[in-house]
């Protein structure tokens, strides 16, 4: 593999390990908001 197929190809997978992080993060911060709508409006919810 050259230098230049190499880099592409390392590429191409950090643009999918971005991607996958932010769907994640994303999930993430809907799974809590839905976590913390049972405490919504009482002493625990900030």
């Amino acid at each position: 593999m050259t230098r230049c197929a190499e880099y592409h190809f390392i590429e191409r997978d950090l643009d999918k390990l971005v991607a996958a992080q932010r769907a994640w993060i994303a999930f993430r911060d809907r799974d809590c908001d839905f976590a913390a709508s049972d405490v919504e409006g009482g002493s625990m919810h900030r």
